[in-house]
């Protein structure tokens, strides 16, 4: 499971050494997207179901895939947010500030625009988001339990 888990950052840097060689040769540096770190890598084997490994490596690298594997995972991890945030909200009234700063500090490192990223650049910013999401779930089900 680990080596299909590590297939992802790999799939993302063929996509997104596809998308440099693909822009002119001014564009090239900005269209290279940099593989997410082992240490990410690893905390998503510990936040995401196997499942989604699994849909990733039967993806076959390619990008429509890979998106509807990552919106799956998403729809389940941000369901898994709601009900831990819900369960908790009532006992923390700080926690709708705390969620409002990290769904805000979580849209800003998982960026990605239309208009001057490719491809891979989109699945890093899908998949950071979903990485984040579910950290956060783990995060407040954690907070939930007294764990």
């Amino acid at each position: 499971m680990k080596r299909s888990l590590l297939l992802v950052p790999a799939l993302l840097a063929v996509a997104a050494c596809t998308a440099a060689q693909d822009a002119p040769a001014g564009d090239r540096a900005e269209a290279s997207a940099t593989p997410p770190s082992p240490e990410t890598a690893a905390a998503r084997e510990d936040v995401l179901r196997d499942s989604y490994a699994l849909c990733i490596e039967q993806s076959g690298g390619v990008t429509p895939a890979m998106q509807d594997c990552i919106a799956e995972e998403s729809g389940y991890q941000q369901t898994r947010l709601k009900a831990a945030y819900d369960a908790l909200v009532a006992e923390e009234a700080s926690l709708q500030a705390e969620q409002a700063n990290w769904l805000a500090t979580r849209d800003e490192a998982c960026t990605w625009d239309a208009e001057e990223e490719g491809q891979g650049q989109r699945l890093e910013a899908n998949e950071c988001q979903l990485t984040m999401t579910a950290e956060r779930a783990r995060e407040l089900e954690e907070r939930l339990t007294g764990n």
